[in-house]
């Protein structure tokens, strides 16, 4: 369910705002609140007073209908009634569109004004036919410049493609062509039929090597599997100039019916997974053979615990997965202004781990690592460095005993008999305290919950107290970790299109970018340590309060661009056999991948061990899988015996994309 409520901001007793960064728009909702006992002021207040029970309840209806009919781009409209466009005119656009298989049914259009302004969609059904597929008329309100569209399947069963498209339409008009697979508009029937013509072309259009000594090969459509010969492929690896020899080809997806699209091409030899590797088939052009479920072997699983900076006041270890790299450079710097101390290159260890040691005392400098990938050079934060430069431009290096506060080290695990007398509270550390009378000096900051007796002007309790007289004995912070649409300077969100801030808007973190380093948004300094040693005195006093605490994590899915990809690409996210990745609400993470796993279940380790905190509330934990979240449960029940686990578990994932 959170992961439909990420983004919401109260400014209000009326509306509330949703503002779907993915998407750079704002969708306003209108609700009214009616009781028979009170009046409503606003959600600070009604919160300082306990008095949230009817509130709750309704908006928690609404975003169980938003888990059911979903929210998209435009879709609000038909999740929560018209959100009404004033225009004198409506924008015309005639799609066709192709299927190779003339499979038409229940395929439709969802379409919204997109330029000047991004507002509510609507379904828009095909209404006729001619010689290049299905046609539909659409009359789109407003006069735009542009208009979104999205091919879809039912009710966003499926999509014709995976990204939004935006059509140009000049003087409130197109007409444009669409091919299925094809993420291209094209604007002219000529234009469209030579794509048309290419595109039925039956030949390899992506390839993966998934094992040792074999690849994934998807082509364009589906062919007769007794077509399929061993001798129409070939396998050379680009950087030796040496072909590989190809051993035998079959069905591989589906392996049980009389056509497939994927083929399974076994290869003589294991290739080297560095290297660039190309497969051809027939007279066609080669393509990229990427290495991918290939480092699920267990050659390449690092077991060890000392992945990213190791500090020492002496020298500082580094150690990075990344087993695809030819070469890896260890950037360290000075400041946050990015001024060089030393370029090192690292040294590659065991089970695709490269290495590097700094002699001298690099506390609170900055690193990064430049990492050389089949041929492609490019720079990423340390996916586990325990603190950040604002805004997560570099890794930290950070003494973290240094950063403990005052009895840190008697600071104890919050106990209780049985999972069930747990009572959880809910609370995002901003809202928390942001409201002008809430009576506390750290406004929207982690230290507003080392603060007791504070009161509002009319002498209302507020804050940590106030969840003592409601008798609660966790509190659940909302994501604490880094995350990609929150300014750490202003607190404001950040759109990831134009990285443009707003000021007046904040998100809920969703959107993950450190996984391990605690928001500088709400910690009085974003630079330095301040955040990790805020966020532990929040923890402290809660402790000292008698209440455990609890974070929400969201290891299901990550803000885009990631922290991962340019480290090892196509290995951290689910595709499906046309390296498309799964996307709900970001890129799907692919927690059935050892390493992967590994990242996730050390990452909760380290919050516990390290912030002392009681449990973890996951997002769409079924996401994560059953096996991976064994191994987390075992690894937090090491550290405490009383660990607090729960999450949401319905399931997104269709079947094909569990890879």
């Amino acid at each position: 369910m959170k992961a439909m409520r990420k983004n919401l901001r109260w400014d209000g007793v009326h509306s509330c705002h949703v503002p779907w960064t993915r998407y750079s728009r704002t969708v306003t909702i209108q609700v009214v609140v009616k009781t028979s006992h009170q009046k409503f002021s606003t959600p600070k207040e009604t919160r300082m007073r306990g008095r949230m029970g009817s509130f709750k309840v309704l908006i928690s209806l609404l975003f169980l209908m938003a888990t059911f009919f979903g929210i998209a781009p435009g879709r609000s409209a038909a999740l929560f009634g018209s959100l009404h466009v004033s225009a004198d005119s409506n924008t015309t656009v005639t799609v066709h569109y192709h299927r190779f298989a003339g499979d038409y049914a229940s395929w439709n259009l969802w379409m919204w004004p997109f330029q000047p302004a991004s507002l509510g969609g609507a379904e828009y059904d095909f209404d006729g036919a001619d010689s290049f597929g299905k046609v539909a008329h659409a009359q789109v309100p407003g006069a735009n410049t542009q208009v979104g569209i999205i091919v879809r399947l039912g009710n966003f069963q499926d999509k014709d493609i995976s990204q939004d498209r935006h059509v140009d339409t000049p003087n409130q008009h197109a007409e444009i062509w669409l091919i299925q697979g094809d993420a291209n508009i094209y604007y002219s029937l000529a234009d469209a039929q030579a794509a048309l013509a290419e595109a039925s072309k039956v030949k390899p259009v992506h390839a993966f090597l998934d094992g040792t000594n074999w690849a994934a090969v998807k082509f364009s459509h589906a062919v007769d599997v007794t077509s399929i010969k061993a001798t129409d492929f070939s396998v050379k690896d680009l950087d030796t100039g040496q072909s590989v020899a190809v051993t035998g080809a079959g069905a591989l997806y589906p392996a049980d019916g009389a056509t497939t699209d994927v083929i399974k091409v076994s290869l003589g030899v294991a290739p080297v997974v560095t290297h660039r590797l190309q497969v051809s088939y027939s007279t066609y052009i080669p393509i990229d053979l990427v290495p991918r479920l290939v480092l699920n072997d267990p050659s390449y699983f690092y077991g060890g615990n000392d992945l990213g900076a190791t500090y020492g006041s002496s020298s500082t270890k580094f150690r990075l997965w990344a087993p695809l790299a030819s070469k890896v450079i260890l950037d360290v710097y000075k400041d946050e202004a990015g001024t060089v101390l030393q370029n090192m290159s690292m040294t590659k260890a065991e089970n695709g781990t490269w290495t590097a040691e700094v002699s001298g005392d690099l506390k609170n400098m900055f690193y990064d690592y430049t990492i050389t990938n089949l041929g492609s050079t490019a720079t990423a934060v340390d996916p586990y460095a325990r603190n950040i430069a604002v805004n997560g431009k570099y890794g930290a290096i950070v003494d973290l005993s240094g950063t403990n506060p005052s009895g840190w080290s008697a600071d104890t695990y919050r106990k209780t008999k049985s999972p069930t007398d747990a009572s959880i509270y809910e609370v995002h550390v901003r809202d928390f305290s942001i409201n002008p009378d809430s009576g506390m000096k750290n406004k929207g900051k982690y230290l507003a919950f080392t603060e007791t007796g504070t009161k509002s002007s009319k002498g209302v309790v507020t804050g940590v107290d106030s969840l003592k007289q409601l008798g609660v004995n966790y509190v659940q912070f909302l994501p604490v970790f880094g995350c990609n649409s929150v300014d750490e300077v202003s607190g404001g969100s950040t759109d990831l299109v134009t990285g443009q801030s707003d000021f007046a808007r904040y998100n809920w973190c969703y959107d993950p970018r450190n996984y391990n380093a605690p928001n500088g948004a709400y910690a009085t300094n974003p630079h330095g340590t301040s955040r990790i040693s805020e966020l532990k005195s929040a923890v402290q006093a809660l402790h000292k309060r008698g209440m455990g605490v609890i974070l929400d994590v969201v290891y299901n899915h990550t803000s885009s661009p990631s922290v991962f990809d340019p480290i090892v690409p196509n290995y951290y996210y689910r595709q499906d056999y046309s390296g498309t990745p799964f996307d709900s609400f970001g890129p799907n993470v692919a927690a059935t991948r050892p390493m992967v796993c590994k990242f996730i279940t050390d990452s909760v380790s380290y919050w516990m061990s390290e912030y002392h905190v009681d449990g973890f509330r996951f997002d769409i934990m079924s996401a994560l899988g059953k096996t991976c979240m064994g191994k987390v449960s075992q690894a937090l029940h090491k550290i405490n015996s009383h660990t607090v686990l729960y999450g949401e578990p319905w399931q997104l994932l269709p079947t094909d994309w569990q890879r």
